[in-house]
């Protein structure tokens, strides 16, 4: 290793070896990075140290999104009700403040794993040292979580996808493990804010979303999944798993009805608004529920989708309204 290469390992260490404010004891991980890239080739080191640098200076570089309603001086939204379960809204600011900290943790993680073959590790740290932070956290938790056998059709998609498109399938999947995707804004009749924060989905859940993709990568091409991409891409974040599951169930049924170049457009207009629907409903029935169970309860009808946490503003012909009442 040399002396640069040191230098960096060393930074990335003191990042990775913090307690989190949610763990309850020291982390395993520093150490048995240690091990594992004592272990490594010459090839698999550098390439190693490469990524662990440019995943700090991407972490650096990342700001959450703002608040779609604003905050005040003091960085509180200017919402009236935050509904949430189990302390979520102190443990997902707390992860939307620490991104970069977390992606480090997670790629240490996924060395210490030893997952990868010594030529699948090499070309990944490769794509993660000319990726984005978006794109190098979807990168990390895909591989950390589908099968061995689909860590090819992972690095081959990889090849593929546009690294300078924002809208890059690995950014797109990365929204998974991004708490602020997780947060809903409404509306009320009068006018005020109200939140609702979820938890990220569960690794079963984010390999099925994962292992979807990249099996209609292998049949039908990243053209195609950048064509869905593109209608479905603004819809939160929960809905993605049911979203892709229901569009490739559809294709397998009835393929006659993807032979047309508007085809997904068609099935994105015939399907996603009612997936949104009903994603929205459930959403207002657990700000509602929240909302019942405290001492001074607020007035709420009418909610208002209004927009996501990771997303620009909702455009006015975009807005979903549901209406279940106190």
């Amino acid at each position: 290793m040399s002396d640069e290469e040191l230098a960096q390992f060393a930074e990335f260490m003191v990042e990775i070896s913090g307690v989190e404010f949610f763990q309850t004891q020291k982390s395993t991980v520093p150490d048995e990075l240690i091990t594992a890239l004592n272990a490594m080739s010459e090839d698999e080191l550098s390439s190693s140290i490469e990524a662990m640098s440019s995943i700090l200076s991407q972490g650096e570089g990342y700001q959450k999104t703002a608040s779609p309603v604003g905050a005040d001086k003091y960085g509180r939204e200017n919402a009236v009700l935050f509904s949430y379960q189990d302390g979520m809204e102190l443990k997902a600011g707390y992860y939307a403040n620490n991104a970069g900290n977390k992606l480090a943790k997670n790629f240490a993680k996924l060395l210490t794993d030893n997952k990868l073959n010594s030529e699948q590790l090499v070309e990944m740290n490769h794509h993660i040292s000319q990726s984005s932070f978006e794109q190098s956290r979807g990168i990390v938790d895909m591989a950390g979580l589908v099968s061995k056998h689909m860590l090819d059709d992972m690095l081959s998609m990889l090849d593929e996808a546009d690294k300078d498109n924002a809208q890059n399938i690995f950014s797109y999947l990365g929204q998974q493990v991004n708490y602020q995707a997780h947060r809903q804004y409404y509306q009320t009749d009068k006018g005020d804010f109200v939140v609702q924060q979820d938890d990220i989905a569960s690794e079963s859940d984010r390999r099925n979303l994962y292992e979807n993709i990249l099996s209609a990568h292998n049949e039908f091409g990243l053209g195609w999944i950048n064509d869905a991409l593109d209608e479905i891409e603004d819809t939160p974040a929960q809905i993605q798993k049911e979203v892709w599951q229901q569009l490739l169930e559809d294709k397998e049924a009835t393929p006659d009805k993807f032979i047309k170049s508007d085809s997904l457009e068609t099935w994105a207009g015939n399907n996603l608004a009612s997936i949104e629907l009903q994603f929205h409903a459930k959403q207002t029935m657990k700000i509602h529920e929240f909302n019942s169970e405290l001492f001074l309860p607020e007035i709420l009808s009418n909610l208002t989708f209004y927009a996501s946490g990771n997303h620009k503003l909702a455009n006015e012909a975009d807005v979903k309204e549901v209406s279940p009442q106190n």
